[in-house]
């Protein structure tokens, strides 16, 4: 039965593939304190929304990822803006000193004018023509090295968030899985765990026996045929036996049982926590990403 159930619990976890729920935990809440529920059961229950949480960190690193994605895209595109404005002015500027080299070259093509006057004032105008070209030539080699090192640095971090990501996820499997193991290291144990309670009613129950049937004074054997004979105590073995056939299994049902709501109780407090934090985060993400989306 119980192989069954384990067999059972496997594939429950592995067909239940979508995100844990607000309708799950309250579920469960109410699961745990049902009395006709098996406590193999519960457990094998809770490593099923164990491996769904794992689905909610999935989805709340990707909404974060996409999140700093959508932010960084932004001052991205942003950047790449102001960049494009500047080269817009440049070009301007460019198309101003191209019409400045045409009004000289037109005023020369009549050429070298006799006015001492006005040949200085060409001199000059070529002069700072060339001192402006050198000066616009200079700010376009430095505004395309600014957007190829804006372009790099996107790169990296992009390929920073990728890695972040995989890292997190990675991260948040391994405590999953130390979830998951811990309440499989738990079933283990607990069978040793019964079986030690096993042993109080086992010894108590017959030693209580022994003691009452000698005081009262009712051995079936003559005193003389049990004295100093271990069967002078043959009522504690008789109430053993009876013990064992008869107290044992629902004894160590029930204390199975105990164990197992106890644990379950506490490890359903850490799954709760860690569902609520999930949905705060998300929520806030979600904000984030409206906001980003306004701005």
């Amino acid at each position: 039965m119980q192989v069954f159930l384990i067999n059972l619990g496997n594939y429950l976890i592995q067909m239940h593939s979508y995100p844990l729920t607000d309708s799950d935990i309250d579920n469960f809440r109410n699961t745990l304190s049902a009395p006709a529920k098996p406590g193999t059961l519960l457990l094998l229950e809770l490593k099923t929304l164990y491996s769904r949480l794992a689905l909610n960190d999935e989805a709340l690193i990707s909404k974060q990822y996409q999140y700093d994605i959508d932010r960084l895209k932004q001052s991205y595109d942003k950047e790449k803006q102001i960049c494009q404005d500047r080269f817009t002015s440049l070009r301007k500027q460019f198309k101003q000193i191209d019409a400045r080299i045409n009004s000289v070259e037109q005023k020369l093509s009549h050429g070298i004018p006799e006015d001492l006057m006005l040949m200085d004032k060409l001199i000059a105008e070529q002069e700072s023509i060339v001192a402006e070209q050198e000066k616009l030539n200079e700010a376009e080699t430095e505004l395309s090295d600014y957007v190829s090192s804006i372009d790099v640095k996107h790169g990296k971090t992009l390929s920073k968030l990728e890695h972040d990501k995989e890292e997190k996820l990675l991260e948040l499997q391994s405590l999953r899985r130390h979830d998951f193991e811990e309440i499989t290291d738990y079933e283990k144990g607990l069978h040793l765990k019964t079986r030690l309670a096993a042993l109080i009613p086992i010894l108590v129950i017959p030693l209580i026996i022994d003691f009452l049937t000698l005081k009262m004074g009712i051995p079936l054997l003559k005193p003389q045929e049990v004295s100093h004979s271990i069967l002078a105590h043959y009522p504690f073995f008789i109430a053993l036996i009876l013990t064992q056939f008869l107290v044992m299994e629902p004894f160590n049902a029930k204390v199975h049982d105990y164990f197992t709501r106890d644990y379950a109780r506490k490890s359903f407090q850490k799954l709760e926590n860690l569902y609520e934090d999930h949905a705060s985060q998300m929520k806030s993400v979600n904000a984030n990403l409206s906001s980003l989306k306004h701005q």
